[in-house]
């Protein structure tokens, strides 16, 4: 091939006109916010509702990618660092997990600030729960070592109570020293089978319980009707 040629004006010389970085970023920022368009005019009715969420993502995720991608174009077009001042929020889905990231920079282009928050969602159950939140801060300079990470749970909520049993409501009055209990919506007494043997029900039970023997006396007590004389 020594000696070949290609003629005049090709190749690195070409006369063709060459797009500069600036442009050929700003470029790159205009197509991603078409195909971010392009997502949120997606037709979505008879997805559910998971499905809807990760095509949302998908555009949010592209127009932060465009405004990065424009903002270095006029970062280079100013003589800086491309990723100067940079700004970036991205967020992954991973079955019902999801982790926002969220990093900044300085003026030499270098990590400052991270901060990753994980959640649990689940939009077809309407769940959408933060599990942690990570934050850290760098040097900026050098090595960039982390000089802070602090990490952010939210406290547990206290578990509801279980309903009790029967025999656990039963056994919680009856050591208070309660007569009667309420176990869903109805009364109950805290007599056991050999002492209700004992008891009976008075007639109107405006009273409550009371022993045979009680109700015996009080059944005497009653005066009995008298039989009209007849003249």
């Amino acid at each position: 091939m020594n000696g070949m040629s290609f003629g005049e004006g090709t190749g690195y010389n070409s006369a063709l006109p060459k797009k500069t970085r600036a442009e050929r970023l700003k470029e790159r920022s205009d197509k991603l916010n078409e195909r971010a368009s392009d997502l949120e005019k997606k037709d979505t009715s008879g997805m559910s509702e998971n499905r809807k969420r990760r095509i949302e993502l998908r555009a949010k995720n592209k127009r932060d990618k465009a405004a990065r991608k424009a903002n270095q174009s006029k970062n280079v077009a100013a003589g800086k660092k491309a990723k100067a001042n940079e700004s970036k929020n991205v967020t992954r889905r991973a079955l019902n997990q999801e982790v926002a990231t969220s990093k900044k920079k300085n003026e030499n282009a270098v990590k400052t600030d991270v901060t990753r928050t994980r959640s649990k969602v689940n939009a077809n159950k309407g769940v959408n729960e933060v599990k942690a939140t990570v934050t850290k801060k760098k040097s900026g300079v050098g090595v960039n070592k982390t000089i802070s990470k602090k990490v952010n749970k939210p406290k547990n909520e206290a578990p509801k109570k279980k309903e009790l049993t029967f025999g656990q409501a039963f056994k919680q009055a009856r050591s208070a020293g309660a007569k009667t209990f309420t176990w869903k919506g109805k009364s109950y007494h805290t007599r056991q089978k050999e002492e209700n043997k004992n008891y009976v029900d008075k007639s109107k039970g405006v009273q409550g319980p009371q022993t045979q023997a009680a109700q015996k006396w009080e059944d005497s007590r009653k005066t009995p009707l008298k039989k009209k004389k007849k003249y």
